[in-house]
Order: C-alpha cells, then sequence, then structure tokens
C-alpha cells in the first residue's frame, strides 16, 4: 500500500467519525492536527475573510500555537492580507482546489509588500506553505494553511489534499446547518439513530430544499444527498419527505413550526 492510499484510509475514519457525530462545532483544531501529521507540517492555521453587513471580518488560529497571536491579528486585519500571493491566487482565480505559495504563477500578489510578513514567518521556521480552501468569494475565503520550513509541499501531500479537502468543506457546512437548529433540536439529534450528515440534510427537507439544492447547501453531491435520504427514510420508518419531517417532528429531530394560521406546517 502506497503512502497516499495509506493516508487516506487514516482520513476515511477520522472524517467519517467527524461527520456522524452531531454536533454544531466545526472540529478544526482536530482538522489541523490531523492536517499537520499527513504534510509533515511545523503548523497549520485556519484562516478567514469576509464581510458580515457592513462589516469587515478576518481572522485565523494556528495549531500548535507557535506565531503569537497579535502578529496573526496585525497581519490578516492589515492591507497586506489581499497582496499574498497565495491569498490573491485565490481571490483571483476562485479555485477552489490545494494550492502551495512556491506554486503560484508569477503575477500574482505583491512581493514588495508581502516582504515583512515572509520575514516575520521565516523566524517561525514557517517558508511554504499549502492552501487548502473550504470555501472562496470575491475577497473572502476559509482555509486552512499548513507551513513548513524547507522544500516545498510534494505532489503526493498535494494530491492528499485534494482528496480530504471536499469532506473537509463538507463537514464545515455541515457544522452550519445543525448550528442553525434550536438546542433542544441538536441535543435530541445527538440521542436519535440518526447521524449528523442524516440530521443536516433532513433540516434542508423541511425548508422546503430540493436534493440538489440541499448538496449544494451542504457542499456535497445530490448522489450522496440521495444516499442519505434512504438512510433517513428506512431509519424513520417512512416512504417520503413529508412523512418524514412529521415523523422526525413528533421524535424531536426538528422543530415544530406554524403557518400564519397558527397550524403545524411542516414544510414552514
Amino acid at each position: 500500500m502506497d503512502w497516499i492510499e495509506r493516508e487516506s484510509g487514516r482520513w476515511l475514519e477520522v472524517l467519517t467519525e467527524a461527520l456522524d457525530a452531531v454536533s454544531t462545532a466545526f472540529p478544526a483544531r482536530l482538522l489541523a492536527t490531523e492536517l499537520r501529521a499527513s504534510l509533515d507540517a511545523r503548523a497549520v492555521s485556519l484562516n478567514w475573510a469576509g464581510t458580515q453587513g457592513h462589516g469587515r471580518q478576518r481572522g485565523a488560529e494556528v495549531w500548535p500555537p507557535i506565531v503569537p497571536q497579535h502578529h496573526i491579528d496585525d497581519f490578516v486585519q492589515g492591507a497586506a492580507l489581499f497582496r499574498d500571493p497565495l491569498v490573491d491566487w485565490l481571490d483571483r482565480t476562485q479555485l477552489v482546489r490545494p494550492q502551495t505559495c512556491a506554486r503560484v504563477p508569477p503575477g500574482f500578489g505583491d512581493e514588495a509588500s508581502f516582504a515583512g510578513w515572509r520575514s516575520l514567518m521565516q523566524d517561525f521556521g514557517i517558508d511554504q506553505r499549502l492552501a487548502v480552501p473550504l470555501r472562496l468569494g470575491p475577497r473572502s475565503h476559509l482555509a486552512f494553511v499548513a507551513g513548513r520550513e524547507g522544500d516545498d509541499f510534494t505532489d503526493a501531500q498535494i494530491a492528499l489534499a485534494r482528496r480530504v479537502r471536499p469532506a473537509l468543506a463538507a463537514l464545515h457546512r455541515q457544522a452550519q446547518t445543525l448550528g442553525a437548529l434550536p438546542e433542544p433540536v441538536v441535543r435530541a439529534g445527538a440521542g436519535s439513530r440518526l447521524t449528523g450528515r442524516e440530521l443536516a440534510v433532513l433540516a434542508g427537507l423541511q425548508g422546503g430544499s430540493t436534493a440538489s439544492s440541499i448538496a449544494r447547501q451542504l457542499d456535497i453531491s445530490e448522489r450522496t444527498v440521495h444516499k442519505h435520504l434512504e438512510r433517513i427514510y428506512r431509519k424513520l420508518r417512512v416512504n417520503d419527505r413529508l412523512s418524514a419531517v412529521i415523523a422526525a417532528q413528533y421524535e424531536g429531530l426538528l422543530p415544530v413550526r406554524t403557518n400564519a394560521y397558527g397550524r403545524r406546517d411542516p414544510d414552514g
């Protein structure tokens, strides 16, 4: 068995357990630790940038915390963030695939503006970086970034990152979906026979979403949604979407909603 297959098998166990769990928390520390081991990295961070309303939100957290947080905060809140060649490449191409800074083509970023941050990272033993983007948008991103010293990340390590990236993105979307549910529903789900993935799909059903819409919301394939629906119907002993929502509401796995007339509305 080669290295990629061995590491893929280990990741399958990690991700299956995380996706099955009924949790509203995205396990960033766990995933960063696993990425650090697989990629032979000195540290791995979760970086985010975006806007909410009229405000700007940027941040990053590093495991292990070898870089003082105030240095990270100064960089991500400053104007130099999108002058980073790697960040600029992600922002301009919108290609949701792992990429290393060393492999970014010329013409991206501003090396002169970025020189200060690069020098600081080298002081902490990081001169190579690999971004594993989970979500991209105009001037926004959510990505794990692995840092190391010496040679660039190998083709095999990048290939492994490409394999696990879709599941990492799906896990983040799942945590967001479950986080939007009332706390009593999440507690009931944790004690039920449904997995976190199935509960997230079920939440989409109640909103009246189609399988393709649920797939987009959870960052998974439509085929995967249909597989989850089959398992949901079997576990709830029903045969269609409406019956599944009603049965789930009865068991406390979905909130009971009412329409404008105060009547129960399973699709509301």
